[in-house]
């Protein structure tokens, strides 16, 4: 039971993160036909869910990610820097908040199970609260000026952590969560590290490779900001995919050590 729940959560939150990116793109008058849970293989069935004439969501049999599709691209080219960072940046600021809104509950419980802790409970509690304010009220400032320089030091704290702690210790793969998630024995863990995987997507998203988000919001930022050309953008491409290709091994070497 308490693993069904973390499940959903991590599903709950892959949606979440895709229909973010999906009402930033709205927002700015980019059409978005189809969203969708799971990867789209051809000629695989799919259930389709017509939300409006305009609006389709779509679950596939492989619930291994998610999507959102615009209409054209084109569409997003035009607009300025910061509506295209806030388009990016929505995903990473949804899963955050989802994350933070799962704990604030439990942060309440404690303030009444361990009248003790009170003050600093309260204290973490008034915090969170504010985080979510900002992080909603200032989205679009955040996404353009903040989450750039934050994918760096997310980037600096791989490295570190790969380095001072292990792989196996940093990085999880799917084997790694099913076994995390067949240890819960009670609703507080199952929550609580749903809310902890949320989180943990925003901030993987933020590391500045292609095509994660903050590797959009990076190639955007130097082109805005120093009018970089597509050199620029190719290095980004060379380096994400010697990045994907390190984490590939990384994870599947620790997937396979947790199984032996």
């Amino acid at each position: 039971m308490f693993f069904a729940i973390f499940i959903i959560l991590i599903l709950v939150a892959l949606v979440v993160h895709e229909l973010s990116h999906g009402m930033a793109m709205r927002r700015y008058g980019v059409e978005v036909p189809e969203a969708g849970l799971g990867l789209p293989i051809p000629r695989l069935p799919s259930l389709a869910v017509k939300f409006s004439s305009g609006f389709t969501f779509r679950i596939h049999p492989f619930l291994l990610g998610a999507y959102v599709r615009p209409k054209s691209s084109e569409d997003i080219e035009k607009l300025s820097y910061q509506e295209k960072a806030h388009i990016y940046g929505a995903g990473v600021i949804a899963n955050f908040i989802m994350g933070i809104l799962i704990i604030i509950p439990w942060t309440i419980v404690k303030l009444f199970k361990y009248p003790e802790e009170m003050a600093a409970n309260l204290i973490v509690l008034i915090l969170l609260i504010a985080a979510v304010f900002v992080l909603w009220r200032f989205s679009r400032k955040i996404s353009a000026y903040i989450l750039p320089f934050l994918g760096l030091a997310m980037m600096v704290y791989l490295v570190w952590s790969l380095a001072a702690v292990g792989a196996e210790e940093t990085v999880v793969g799917p084997v790694g969560l099913f076994a995390m998630g067949m240890g819960f024995v009670s609703f507080y863990q199952a929550t609580i590290w749903g809310a902890y995987v949320s989180i943990g997507f925003a901030m993987m998203n933020l590391l500045p490779f292609l095509p994660l988000d903050g590797g959009r919001i990076m190639t955007e930022f130097l082109q805005h900001k120093f009018k970089a050309g597509n050199s620029v953008e190719m290095g980004i491409k060379v380096a994400s995919a010697a990045f994907f290709l390190a984490i590939i091994i990384l994870v599947f070497f620790t997937d396979f050590s947790r199984i032996a």
